[in-house]
Order: C-alpha cells, then sequence, then structure tokens
C-alpha cells in the first residue's frame, strides 16, 4: 500500500472471471471433442462422431475446469491483493485457467481446418474454423499478458521493486503485449515515479487513451507530476480537470482531492489551500491529502489538529522521497 492507491472496497465483481473460466474450459473441450470426432467421422466412417465427442469433450473438460478452479482459488489465498483501475481489490485468476483452454482450443482448431477442408472439399466451413483459431490465438496474448502483468504487480506488492520496475518497463514497451497491458505497466510506472518524486519520469509514463478508466489515473498522475516538476498551475489544473470530468473519476476522486489542495496552495496560498482540504478531508483521504493538511494546521497554529493527521504513515510520506519533492512539506 503507497498513499497513491485507490481506498479499498469488497465489491470486485469475482463471478464473472469464474464463468469466463468455466465457459473457456467447456469450449475448449467441446473443440478438441469435435476435432477426434470428425477424425474417426472421416476416417472410419462413423456417424454422428464429431457432434458425440464434442458434447462428451465439453463436458468432460468443463467438469476438469471447475476442480482446477478450485484448486486455483484454494491457491489465491497465498498470493497478495491487487488494486484494479476501479479501486477494487482482488486476486485475479493465475493465467493457467485460461491459459490451458487456449493451448488446448488452438490446435484442435487448426487440425479441424485440415479435417473439413479433406472431407467436406470446401474451404468456406474451414474459414470458419481458420477465423477461429486467429481468434483463440488473440485471446491467448491478451491472457499471457495478464498473466505476466499480475505476477509483476505481486512483486511490487510484495516489496521485490527493483524487480517489479525492470519487469514494468518491459511489459511497456513490448510489441506483442496487449495495448490494454502496456497502458496498466505505463501507470503503474508512473505511480512509482511519483512516489520516487521523480516529476519528470511521471509525465513521460502516464500515458493512456481518452475515454478510458485508464485515463483518468493518467491524468491525475500527470497532474502531480507536473507540480513536482515546478510547472505553471494551469497545467496541472488542465490534468486534474480531465481526470475528475471523465471514465474513472469516482476511483481517482481522493487521489484528485490531495492534489487539488496542493494546487490551490500555489495558486491561491495557505488560507484557501487550508479551506479546501478541510472541506475534502473525509476518512478515505489520502496520506498526501493529509500530510498537507497537517502542515496547513500547524501553520495557522492549530498544533492538536496537526498532530492529530501525524500517522506513521503521513511522517513517512513527509520524510521520503515525495515529500522531499514538494517543497510545501519540507
Amino acid at each position: 500500500m503507497n498513499e497513491f492507491e485507490p481506498p479499498d472496497t469488497d465489491d470486485a465483481p469475482a463471478a464473472w472471471s469464474w464463468a469466463t473460466a468455466l465457459l473457456a474450459w467447456g469450449m475448449a473441450g467441446a473443440t478438441a471433442g469435435t476435432a477426434v470426432g470428425a477424425t474417426l467421422q472421416l476416417v472410419f466412417g462413423i456417424p454422428n462422431a464429431g457432434a458425440f465427442w464434442g458434447l462428451g469433450g465439453a463436458a468432460l473438460v468443463a467438469m476438469a475446469g471447475g476442480v482446477a478452479l478450485g484448486v486455483e482459488r484454494n491457491h489465491a489465498g497465498h498470493r497478495p491483493e491487487l488494486t484494479d483501475v476501479r479501486g477494487h481489490r482482488s486476486r485475479p485468476l493465475h493465467g493457467l485457467m485460461l491459459g490451458i483452454p487456449v493451448l488446448v482450443a488452438l490446435p484442435s482448431l487448426l487440425w479441424l481446418v485440415i479435417v473439413v477442408t479433406i472431407g467436406l472439399r470446401s474451404w468456406v466451413p474451414a474459414l470458419t474454423f481458420g477465423m477461429g483459431a486467429f481468434a483463440v490465438a488473440w485471446a491467448g496474448q491478451r491472457v499471457w499478458s495478464n498473466h505476466q502483468l499480475a505476477r509483476t504487480l505481486e512483486a511490487l506488492e510484495l516489496g521485490r521493486t527493483l524487480e517489479a520496475k525492470a519487469a514494468l518497463e518491459r511489459l511497456a514497451t513490448r510489441g506483442f503485449v496487449s495495448r490494454s497491458v502496456r497502458t496498466a505497466a505505463r501507470l503503474n510506472l508512473a505511480m512509482l515515479a511519483l512516489n520516487d518524486g521523480d516529476g519528470d519520469a511521471a509525465v513521460d509514463w502516464a500515458d493512456a487513451r481518452p475515454g478510458t478508466g485508464a485515463f483518468a489515473w493518467a491524468a491525475v498522475a500527470r497532474s502531480l507530476g507536473h507540480l513536482l516538476r515546478g510547472d505553471p498551475v494551469d497545467e496541472a489544473e488542465e490534468w486534474l480537470t480531465k481526470a475528475v470530468t471523465g471514465p474513472g473519476a469516482r476511483a481517482v476522486q481522493p487521489e484528485a482531492d490531495a492534489i487539488r489542495v496542493l494546487l490551490v496552495w500555489r495558486r491561491d496560498g495557505e488560507a484557501a489551500a487550508r479551506a479546501i482540504g478541510e472541506e475534502l478531508h473525509a476518512p478515505g483521504a489520502t496520506t498526501l491529502h493529509r500530510a498537507l493538511l497537517s502542515v496547513l494546521r500547524e501553520r495557522a497554529g492549530d498544533e492538536a489538529g496537526a498532530r492529530s493527521l501525524r500517522t506513521d504513515e503521513v511522517e513517512g510520506l513527509v520524510y521520503g522521497a515525495l515529500g522531499r519533492a514538494i517543497p510545501e512539506l519540507r
């Protein structure tokens, strides 16, 4: 956990990912069974073998997927929770839960292209299986990318920061990685740069497509990055406005409130900053927000109020790299 993470929530939708995994296993079984049945039908002339083996394979592999899902969820408790772009905390499914169906379905579809072409002497049905193989390969690329990102973020949560940074940089620049994972890697690098007090790196890494939930995080990171660099407050305010007026605004609101306090401090002075800081202060306020408000209360002569906000987290931020990069907290 750090001062730039959103508050924990308990409403992460897990049922959808579990259903997706079971469906993937069932479809992989159906594809493999159909490939076996179609081959038996073509070579030995067994009628309806494709349909019989396809239904049987779907049922059998779906049951195996249910067992695998139960085992994976039991072992997931040993992995750290991760925060997604909506602020939900969860332990994502291991990549093998979707990777195994891909590894089963892809060669089965390619084999069906050959069998159907020979059996029906037509490229039209084969084209359908070929398109299916392409879709499965595309899904496999996304599964692999998400698996690599999840393992990297788990390393980050476990304190292996240097290892995680190197892995994130690889994911952020690889062409084979899916676009969503490249964006997530860049955003995490931007957040790490902010925690290190490096505004230049934060601005460079914070990049996401407008109209997405990730864009709100990128805009927040760029706003604080500009303030760390000492850029004009108008530029920081422009990015902050983009963060709180688009998709994902709710997830970044606590971070945006903290940046608003710092921005008003630089533009309008201490009195205005304290007023907005007190107005926006809530139980879910970030560590940065509480650190800024603590200093503002102290400078206004409210020692008791300042001490009430000086937790270990606040002290850690003030004396850490991010606190040292903010002149108002020195």
